[in-house]
């Protein structure tokens, strides 16, 4: 494969990713609007539509890994930004700005999903420390878990319900 088949290939490779992970960007983004409003149905939908891009990334990754394999022999994995330098200059103009939208992306997700976690986590004490109270513990004290034999967290504290407290 001449170096103008491979410029068009990776520029090919380069905005089907870019598409994909803005798409991802603004499932995420509708991820946490529906997270902070509590809408279960949509956060649901979300999540089975983010599990099915996610899908399509990776296996757009697989494509794209192997294509860089058949430019460079070489034992480690190459990356883009090496076969982009390696590349004639009139691809690396057009393609270095490519890589750099796509690693921006890729950083917006990275920061976007971890927002979501947060707001996760958060919505996930509360609901903790409302059982506490319903179990007739204080939920200062539910914070403090540890992790049994099957890897779920469990608590220290004794169970006792508002019937017996």
């Amino acid at each position: 494969m001449d170096d103008i088949n491979k410029g068009d290939r990776l520029n090919t490779l380069l905005q089907r990713h870019i598409q994909q992970v803005t798409a991802l960007s603004t499932l995420l983004l509708q991820e946490y609007q529906a997270l902070r409003a509590g809408h279960t149905d949509e956060i649901e939908q979300i999540s089975l539509e983010k599990n099915r891009l996610l899908n399509e990334l990776k296996n757009l990754e697989k494509e794209q890994q192997q294509f860089l394999s058949s430019i460079f022999s070489e034992q480690e994995k190459p990356n883009v930004t090496r076969v982009i330098a390696s590349m004639a200059p009139q691809h690396s103009k057009t393609l270095t700005p490519l890589n750099e939208k796509l690693t921006k992306l890729a950083e917006q997700c990275h920061k976007q999903n971890q927002i979501n976690g947060i707001v996760i986590s958060m919505g996930q004490q509360f609901t903790d420390k409302a059982l506490a109270i319903l179990h007739g513990q204080n939920p200062a004290e539910v914070s403090q878990l540890i992790y049994g034999r099957n890897g779920q967290t469990e608590t220290k504290i004794k169970h006792n319900n508002l019937t017996t407290a």
